[in-house]
């Protein structure tokens, strides 16, 4: 391994496994959204949104790959599409729309995921099962989910 990992080697964190999160959206708002048309969700990583898929689809349905990492202060998620400190890490879904023409980010759903000792994540790791995490992404007003959000509003899972 060169560069990073003499780093993370030197600094206690190991990388103990991969895992995936399967992040389904159900209950999409639809294509229009104020002012903008041919509205999507996307999910937001490092280089930008990648994986867009219209809000008028049934569901929209994101694989995040994650790794599980052990560190000197317990185990934490690392990964391109994680965002946010350690102990609160999310996913963020960009809500995005065409006005005059351009497309812009219109607004954002932060998922935030639960603590890698959580017993739904422990299973996870420990039967090398992917994580079922499912939203709704209509809010309460028929508008696209958008903010922080964490459960119930989201379920995890192991998926077997």
């Amino acid at each position: 391994m060169r560069g990073g990992g003499t780093a993370l080697r030197e600094s206690g964190v190991v990388c103990v496994l991969s895992m995936e999160l399967w992040i389904v959206g159900r209950n999409l708002p639809g294509s229009r959204f104020e002012q903008y048309s041919d509205v999507h969700i996307g999910l937001r990583g490092e280089h930008g949104v990648v994986d867009a898929v219209p809000a008028d689809a049934q569901t929209a349905v994101f694989t995040v790959t994650v790794e599980m990492i052990s560190t000197p202060r317990g185990p934490d998620l690392f990964g391109p599409y994680l965002h946010g400190a350690r102990g609160a890490r999310s996913v963020r879904l960009d809500w995005l729309g065409r006005l005059r023409g351009q497309v812009r980010t219109v607004s954002r759903a932060e998922l935030f995921l639960p603590d890698p000792r959580d017993p739904v994540i422990r299973q996870a790791a420990r039967e090398r099962l992917p994580i079922g995490v499912t939203v709704d992404l209509t809010d309460a007003n028929g508008l696209p989910l958008h903010g922080r959000i964490g459960p119930p509003a989201i379920v995890f899972a192991p998926i077997q």
